[in-house]
């Protein structure tokens, strides 16, 4: 099924659309490599079905501990598996346009690419990482709301402290005062 669609001297893997079995109904995610000789020649092809529910469950793990949405795409940014903590108000069926644009001018760069781009809505800030010879990107988005709620936390606290200290020491100030005065 993927040997028509895979270049007899293309390198990089292919991945062919997720597919539901018939006998287990599982759905599996087809993947295709070619593979050469010493001497660069094609020799065949390694053929794979991946469980998208492994992906499932190890993303949705991640996602719980995170407290993010992690997404796997493919390279034409549909949705191949999506995994949402319980806090994330946002389930995406595409790729939102300011990632997609941002992964399709890295598309050029060779090797393992990583880079944050702010969504188009400016409410989620995503991560993605990309490499040259594997057709998955991998989106690892979290509200802004979220990715902020430790600094606000802690910027409350210090300012908390600051009016306690200078209260403190304006009551110290004023019975030293007193005392002088007396």
């Amino acid at each position: 099924y993927l040997r028509l669609a895979i270049n007899a001297y293309q390198k990089s893997a292919i991945l062919g659309m997720p597919y539901q079995n018939k006998k287990t109904n599982q759905f599996l995610l087809p993947l295709a490599r070619n593979v050469f000789d010493s001497g660069g020649h094609p020799v065949g092809q390694i053929q794979a079905d991946i469980d998208l529910n492994y992906f499932q469950s190890f993303y949705e793990r991640v996602a719980n501990d995170a407290g993010a949405g992690i997404s796997l795409y493919d390279r034409d940014g549909r949705v191949i598996v999506q995994a949402q903590n319980a806090l994330s108000r946002h389930k995406l069926t595409k790729i939102d346009s300011a990632v997609e644009t941002s992964i399709k001018l890295s598309y050029s760069e060779t090797g393992r690419v990583e880079s944050s781009v702010i969504g188009s809505d400016a409410a989620i800030t995503y991560s993605y990482l990309k490499m040259s010879d594997f057709p998955l990107v991998v989106v690892f988005g979290r509200d802004i709301d979220t990715v902020l709620f430790e600094y606000q936390k802690r910027l409350e606290q210090r300012l908390l402290f600051a009016v306690l200290v200078t209260l403190f020491t304006l009551v110290l100030a004023f019975l030293l005062y007193k005392k002088i005065n007396h």
